[in-house]
């Protein structure tokens, strides 16, 4: 009696599971609850050397008070290292030259005239895969997007304080109207190579903005938001994104910064010789 039993109660069993697995099926296939399978992310390797996204609303600098236009994707410097064994001044090119592709092949798909209006543009993980490893290899055959200067004295422009911004959406700031006539005859232009740096900016907004205000010169150097990092020159972590300028100049280069107000900003680690502008 107990053998029919068991028999019975595993019979019962063995149609519920074959029922269940049916309607399961026939659910998943319907119209209602199709699943796209490229919704389904299957990281790869390059993953581990990217850090997350940073969220819009922290997506700031807050020395230069100001929401960044574009999200800086930044390296795990450290894991970078010790995959590839390259320095941390290739790293940090590798970046910035990622962070530039990207901005372009963004700046092209938020053209597209089916794109709905205020519609987030990401880049699919394949080719954020394509853009890390050209990067890698642009900056380990030293074709470098930023191109130190090898002047003895360097001038750093911190340029986020003289920035005047509309408040419209995605718009690039202006400067101030008193600055734009002496911006190129001051003495950060003449005494010293000219750098502009910028918290708010990344490199290429840098470029569109000096353009977009007419005082563009082939002889000033641009460090943006894309050169921050997480992580000192030593590869230890430090306290939030900066730009550790002694990893991308010389000892023996004599640093100067000309900041409004005698200010350093917080997001700025190295020593140099402080100026007002």
């Amino acid at each position: 009696m107990r053998t029919v039993l068991h028999a019975c109660l595993a019979c019962i069993f063995l149609m519920i599971t074959i029922w269940s697995c049916t309607y399961t099926k026939k659910n998943l296939d319907s119209g209602d609850n199709r699943r796209d399978l490229n919704a389904y992310y299957i990281p790869s390797d390059v993953v581990k050397y990217l850090l997350p996204e940073v969220p819009t609303w922290a997506n700031i600098s807050l020395s230069g008070a100001c929401h960044r236009l574009e999200s800086v994707r930044y390296f795990d410097v450290k894991e970078v290292s010790g995959s590839y064994n390259i320095s941390y001044f290739d790293i940090l090119q590798a970046q910035i030259n990622f962070n530039q592709e990207k901005q372009n092949v963004l700046r092209v798909a938020r053209l597209a005239p089916d794109l709905p209006p205020k519609m987030e543009v990401g880049l699919p993980p394949k080719q954020e895969e394509l853009l890390f490893y050209q990067a890698l290899d642009r900056a380990q055959a030293k074709f470098y997007s930023f191109k130190v200067p090898t002047f003895k004295r360097i001038n750093f422009l911190w340029i986020d304080p003289l920035l005047v911004w509309s408040g419209e959406a995605g718009a690039v700031p202006t400067l101030k109207p008193q600055i734009v006539q002496s911006l190129l005859n001051h003495n950060w232009a003449q005494s010293g190579h000219p750098v502009i740096i910028s918290f708010c900016l990344t490199s290429l907004d840098l470029e569109k903005f000096l353009e977009q205000e007419k005082v563009a010169d082939h002889n000033i150097r641009i460090l943006g938001a894309d050169a921050m990092t997480p992580f000192r020159p030593d590869l230890s972590m430090g306290t939030g994104a900066k730009l550790f300028i002694e990893g991308f100049f010389a000892k023996e280069q004599e640093l100067h910064l000309y900041s409004r107000g005698k200010k350093i900003p917080l997001e700025l680690e190295g020593t140099v010789t402080l100026h007002d502008f």
